[in-house]
């Protein structure tokens, strides 16, 4: 004790009174009283956060809005990659934010349709069967095709899909380029 003749100080300002047996808040390790109570404060008064939480007095939020957890050693639901937590967990989300689809990809969050109608489904990595060229997908798998969606036949050709009759009855052969 100190004070005296009153005695009513600790002599170790973080011992508590009246017998100076325990250490004062918000301090412990008695009778070092050199560590700080809450586990998630920091500082020579334990008046800050510890890493990696914010947000005292109560220091429960994680400092970095990507982690989770009671000590922060997790990433939120929907990323992965921790401790940078900078990946989706669903491939067919756009990093950073995983709150929209990918460029391929709409239908958010199922992001389960092509952008491209001249993708095929499910994985919008390759043309659909009547196209070819990806990621375009911009000529007609069938040379006897044509238009935006190869949904006709070429200049010349009558009878979709097989465009195997001339529009003109006056000509023949494979290419219509013949006189009947």
């Amino acid at each position: 004790f100190t004070n005296y003749p009153a005695s009513d100080t600790c002599a170790n300002s973080k011992h508590a009174t009246p017998n100076c047996s325990t250490c004062e808040a918000p301090f412990s390790n008695y009778p070092a009283c050199d560590q700080c109570a809450n586990s998630n404060h920091t500082g020579a008064n334990c008046n800050e956060c510890a890493a990696p939480f914010t947000g005292f007095p109560s220091c429960q939020t994680c400092a970095n809005n990507k982690h989770t957890g009671a000590n922060c050693n997790q990433c939120h639901a929907g990323f992965t990659n921790f401790p940078a937590c900078d990946a989706c967990t669903n491939e067919r989300h756009a990093a950073p934010n995983c709150s929209s689809c990918t460029s391929v990809f709409s239908n958010f969050p199922d992001c389960n349709t092509c952008v491209s109608n001249k993708h095929e489904a499910p994985n919008c990595a390759t043309c659909k069967p009547e196209f070819t060229n990806y990621p375009s997908c911009d000529t007609c798998s069938n040379n006897k095709h044509s238009g935006p969606n190869c949904d006709q036949c070429q200049a010349g050709f009558t009878n979709f899909p097989a465009c195997d009759t001339c529009a003109n009855n006056k000509h023949t052969g494979a290419n219509c380029d013949q006189c009947v």
